[in-house]
């Protein structure tokens, strides 16, 4: 009788921790260092859904994910490029398939009851491969399969296929225990940008007992080997991280790391509310200051007023695209000419000067990749400017002079972004003559639910880059994450769209060797997708972010990627 897989990982797991036995873990301070305590205190706009790591699908989880647990590898938060984490070191072969990663022998387990004695073992190999199969194991809420393994690792869609019907016999082919703190993946392709994709939130580490414990929730139970641990939640109020005293790293001091004692976050949706926090003290950190509040944070000179004098302030090109998206599989957006007068109806440039109140913000003319990446030409691409002689003509074109006939368009909204999405209406109201009816959805997580099943006609709607490259957008637009069944969940391709030709170039990009030829790819790829028209492209953010001088080695880049490892409160 053939033994079940995660068997067979349940007894290496088991081994394992025989294997690894008890150890001696530094739990207290280094006395001489003077840069521990501290709380820092900050704002998320997005509740949050889960920080189980294959169901993760918020910036809001990220962020927090990413202080509670680690991956093989991570982003170094000042240049943007991969570093080691639990891997201290790996190696590719020739042909650019295999990768073997030596795992760090000094990594445990955060404490937790979800332990026979309440004490966090060591971290091994095993543990990687079953975060690794759950991954790829199918349920209706996984997102993560489709972000990092699906189409690359060896094995791996047959395993979530097999897996709809319960659970498979067999095992990944690409994923290999060579011992314990050895583990080594196997791709299907050369995939050069493959360490990134190690490096997002869906590829981080937990372990099994917090699984088997806690099941697949995991949002208030989150167990991992980061610097911070969970403490509190509330999952629509706040959360509060609190430090590991366990955690491995050290500073070249030889100080254990983190520095901070904790960290507050709490769930705002509005700016306002927000930006009243932050100005009374109670934030240490505000992402953006909002258009209402410019005069009061900056003069004439742009500059900070004696109020807010004692704060830092950084201008940051966030990789961000804001748009709407367009469910082209239903009336009447499965009509291209339809979709374009959109797009040629909205003015982004009067968009940002009086709506969104923030000229240095980009508008998205050409296309939806942020003009961030060096070396990518996005200005190359052929968008939409303001047209709305044309768009009125496209109408018509389609069967719907002067809007006559149109049905009335469901745009689902949420409270953050709200008078942005209400300009938009009222242009394509004014422009089109046509009916916009908006749906206010109750939290960000409702909009994104809804979003997947395509319930309403338009959604508003933003991505943050998981790492520096056009790939991160272009890949919204993948046809092959489509379910053929339109009563199926789409995501992260909400709009369901589908090209051949954009597919096969994007597949081509994500597999060259060569970053020329895989930006040339992209950028015709983009081409195609822009022509189709899925989504009305509004604009890219450039920050005005506010943070507290006394808070040292904040993490402020184009990703808003976050690491508190190293922050400290300069006493």
């Amino acid at each position: 009788m053939k033994k079940s897989v995660f068997t067979i990982i349940f007894l290496g797991i088991i081994l394992s921790i025989f294997y690894t036995g008890c150890s001696d873990v530094n739990e207290g301070y280094v006395e001489h260092s003077r840069r521990y305590g501290g709380t820092f205190r900050l704002s998320s706009p997005q509740y949050l859904n889960n920080l189980y790591p294959p169901h993760m699908n918020s910036q809001g989880a990220f962020k927090l994910g990413n202080q509670i647990y680690e991956g093989l590898v991570k982003i170094d938060k000042y240049d943007l490029v991969i570093q080691p984490a639990l891997a201290n070191n790996w190696m590719r072969s020739p042909d650019g398939k295999v990768y073997t990663f030596k795992l760090r022998e000094d990594v445990y387990f955060q404490n937790d009851p979800c332990f026979s004695d309440t004490i966090g073992r060591k971290l091994t190999a095993y543990d990687v491969e079953y975060s690794f199969y759950q991954i790829c194991t199918y349920d209706p809420k996984n997102v993560g399969f489709a972000q990092t393994f699906q189409d690359k690792v060896l094995g791996a869609n047959q395993y979530f296929e097999l897996s709809k019907s319960g659970r498979p016999s067999i095992k990944i082919e690409g994923f290999k225990v060579i011992d314990n703190f050895t583990f080594q993946i196997t791709l299907e392709k050369p995939f050069s940008p493959f360490l990134f994709y190690l490096a997002k939130p869906n590829a981080l580490i937990f372990p099994y007992e917090a699984v088997w414990k806690y099941s697949k929730t995991m949002v208030s139970n989150a167990v991992g080997t980061g610097p911070f641990m969970l403490e509190t939640i509330h999952s629509d109020q706040s959360v509060t991280l609190v430090r590991n005293p366990r955690y491995w790293k050290k500073d070249e001091d030889e100080n254990q790391l983190p520095y901070l004692e904790k960290i507050s976050v709490f769930f705002n949706e509005e700016e306002k509310n927000e930006f009243t926090s932050f100005k009374n003290g109670d934030l240490d950190f505000l992402s953006n200051v909002p258009k209402d509040f410019m005069d009061d944070v900056f003069d004439r000179e742009m500059k900070l007023t004696p109020q807010f004098s004692k704060y830092e302030i950084y201008k940051v090109n966030i990789c961000l695209s804001v748009y709407f998206q367009m469910i082209i599989t239903k009336k009447p957006f499965q009509d291209k000419r339809i979709r374009k007068a959109f797009n040629y109806a909205v003015d982004k440039n009067l968009l940002l000067e009086y709506i969104v109140g923030n000229t240095n913000y980009i508008p998205a003319i050409h296309g939806v990749s942020p003009p961030t990446f060096k070396n990518y030409k996005i200005e190359k691409i052929n968008g939409y400017e303001y047209n709305p002689e044309l768009a009125e003509q496209l109408m018509a074109e389609a069967g719907y002079p002067n809007g006559v006939g149109f049905p009335v368009i469901k745009m689902v909204i949420v409270e953050r972004g709200k008078n942005v999405a209400e300009a938009v209406a009222k242009m394509l109201e004014d422009n089109l003559n046509i009916k916009i009816e908006l749906q206010l959805a109750p939290t960000f997580k409702d909009k994104i639910e809804n979003s997947k099943f395509g319930h309403a006609d338009l959604y508003h709607a933003g991505w943050y880059a998981d790492y520096p490259s056009p790939e991160n957008f272009l890949a919204l637009f993948y046809g092959k994450d489509v379910p053929v069944d339109t009563l199926l969940p789409s995501y992260p391709n909400v709009t369901r769209y589908k090209n051949p030709v954009f597919d096969s170039l994007f597949n081509s990009a994500i597999h060259s060797a060569d970053e020329g030829e895989s930006y040339r790819l992209f950028l015709e790829a983009e081409q195609v997708m822009v022509d189709d028209a899925p989504i009305i492209m509004l604009y890219f953010p450039v920050y005005n972010t506010l943070a507290n001088k006394n808070f040292v080695n904040l993490p402020m880049n184009p990703l808003s990627y976050f690491d508190f490892s190293d922050v400290y409160f300069k006493k």
